[in-house]
C-alpha cells in the first residue's frame, strides 16, 4: 500500500472520530437540558441528572412482607415455638413495623463534595450476616435518570475491605427505563454477601452504609436502531 492511500485512510479515521465526538457532545448537551427539572448545576463539569426517590408503601410492604415473616419464624423457633409451612402471624403487627420502617427511609446522598458514590443506607432494624451468607436488601429507592446515564453500584469499600461484601451480580446496573417498572416501580434491590476468609459476622442497623450508587455517562454504537421499550423489571432484557 501506498504513502498516500495510508495517509488517505488516516484522514477518513479522524474525520469518523471526530463525527463520533460531536455527537456524543450533542447527545450529553440535549440530556443536561433534559434534565432541568434537576436544577442547576452546582459546578458546569457536573450536570444534575437524576434524582431518587421512594418508592410507594405498597411496593416496598411487597418485597419487605416475605423478609419480615421469615425472620418471624426465626424469633419462634428460638423461643421453641413450632413452625410450620402454615405458620401464622399478626397482619396488624407486620403494618406497623413496615410503616415504620417505610417513613425513615433515607435517600441516597454523599458525604462530601467530592465524593462520586452515593450511599444507600440498611432500611431496617439489627441483622447479622454470617460469613458465606445472603441477604437480599429492598432500599425503598427508585431512581430517575437523564437518558445517556445509568446508576452503577458497587460495595462500600470498607466493607469489601473488613468482610470482602460484595454484590451477588459483581456490580449492580441500574437503566435510566428501569425508572416505574410496572412489575416493583423500579424499586432498587441490592442482594449482597458476606465472603469473609475469617469466618467474620458483618452486623448492619438502621442506617448503615452498605453499598453506593454512582451515576455514568454511557455511549451507544454508530449503527445502533434499538428501538426496543423495557416492560419488565429484573432481568426483564433477558427473558
Amino acid at each position: 500500500m501506498e504513502c498516500t492511500e495510508q495517509k488517505d485512510i488516516v484522514n477518513e479515521n479522524e474525520e469518523i472520530k471526530e463525527e463520533i465526538q460531536e455527537e456524543n457532545i450533542e447527545e450529553v448537551e440535549e440530556s443536561v437540558d433534559d434534565s432541568e427539572m434537576y436544577g442547576e448545576p452546582v459546578d458546569p463539569q457536573i450536570p444534575r441528572i437524576a434524582k431518587f426517590e421512594k418508592v410507594s408503601f405498597v411496593e416496598f410492604c411487597r418485597v419487605y412482607k416475605p423478609i419480615w415473616i421469615e425472620n418471624q419464624k426465626i424469633i419462634a423457633m428460638q423461643n421453641g415455638q413450632d413452625v410450620t409451612d402454615a405458620f401464622g402471624y399478626s397482619e396488624q403487627e407486620f403494618q406497623e413495623t413496615a410503616a415504620a420502617i417505610y417513613d425513615c427511609i433515607q435517600l441516597p446522598t454523599r458525604a462530601t463534595k467530592g465524593s462520586a458514590g452515593y450511599d444507600f443506607v440498611f432500611p431496617f432494624g439489627r441483622t447479622e450476616l454470617v460469613a458465606n451468607a445472603n441477604m437480599n436488601i429492598p432500599t425503598g429507592i427508585k431512581c430517575n435518570i437523564a437518558t445517556g446515564w445509568y446508576l452503577q453500584l458497587v460495595p462500600r469499600s470498607s466493607l469489601g475491605r473488613d468482610f470482602r461484601i460484595q454484590l451477588d451480580n459483581t456490580i449492580g446496573i441500574i437503566d435510566s427505563d428501569y425508572y416505574n417498572s410496572k412489575e416493583n416501580e423500579g424499586h432498587i434491590m441490592v442482594k449482597i454477601t458476606n465472603d469473609s476468609r475469617e469466618g467474620k459476622t458483618c452486623v448492619f442497623e438502621t442506617g448503615s452504609r452498605f453499598c453506593q450508587g454512582i451515576l455514568v455517562p454511557f455511549g451507544i454504537t454508530v449503527d445502533d436502531d434499538v428501538d426496543t421499550e423495557r416492560v419488565g423489571g429484573h432481568g426483564s432484557t433477558g427473558r
